[in-house]
């Protein structure tokens, strides 16, 4: 089955994310996590996030592993990627088959290994 790559495909009302996480991180772990630190970002007022069970292999052995969330969208992205920044992890929004980091760097979608999960 052909996907269609997280973030690719406008979605009114929702917003896609891609996160740096460790090889043996889960997706509820890392919401988890973020949702308890970073005290000084407030947490989102309304909404939710999910997995949206895709994964881009990264040369560290970490992945990219995409979020989407919706309802209070700038406080979800605040929170996320505030405690990205604070653990020194990579985050990045897709748009016109490239992901640009949060490092200045780029991925292209055409020529990277994406593997979606059941």
């Amino acid at each position: 089955m052909n996907r269609p790559v997280p973030g690719l495909i406008d979605v009114e009302g929702v917003e896609h994310l891609y996160v740096q996480v460790a090889r043996s991180e889960g997706f509820r772990q890392f919401v988890d996590d973020a949702m308890s630190s970073c005290a000084e970002v407030p947490l989102p007022q309304s909404g939710g996030v999910v997995e949206s069970k895709a994964h881009i292999p990264l040369a560290d052995g970490s992945s990219l592993l995409a979020l989407a969330y919706r309802g209070d969208i700038p406080g979800w992205r605040r929170k996320l990627t505030a405690y990205c920044e604070s653990k020194g992890r990579k985050w990045g929004v897709a748009s016109k088959q490239i992901i640009s980091l949060s490092d200045g760097s780029e991925i292209d979608l055409l020529n990277t290994r994406i593997t979606f999960e059941e």
